[in-house]
């Protein structure tokens, strides 16, 4: 019988300690989900505004990346066309030397 008193008491404590945890976790998450920021919302929720301001960002990434490439496209039409020009005047004054030698 004794025997029996010791192991209900024992069961009885890790009851006992084992609800202490549940409360305590559950007071954390209650803490957690309790707190607000400075306009009064819960920390924990995603703002709709919140969200939009991020789908805007996400939008003006990725015109920002087009108008990059379109800028490099435009870059890299200008260089050929220096290059066309400099060879141009690169036989241009060949021409105009050949012409300058004849004339000596």
């Amino acid at each position: 019988m004794e025997f029996l008193g010791i192991f209900t008491a024992a069961a009885v404590s890790l009851m006992l300690a084992g609800l202490v945890r549940i409360w305590s976790q559950t007071n954390d998450l209650h803490e957690w989900h309790a707190k607000e920021d400075a306009e009064g919302v819960k920390v924990w929720y995603v703002r709709p505004s919140l969200q939009e301001a991020i789908v805007k960002m996400a939008d003006a990434v990725e015109q920002i990346g087009r108008l990059e490439e379109r800028q490099a496209e435009r870059t890299e039409r200008q260089t050929e066309q220096m290059e066309q020009m400099a060879a141009a005047i690169t036989e241009l004054a060949a021409a105009v030397q050949k012409l300058a030698e004849k004339d000596n």
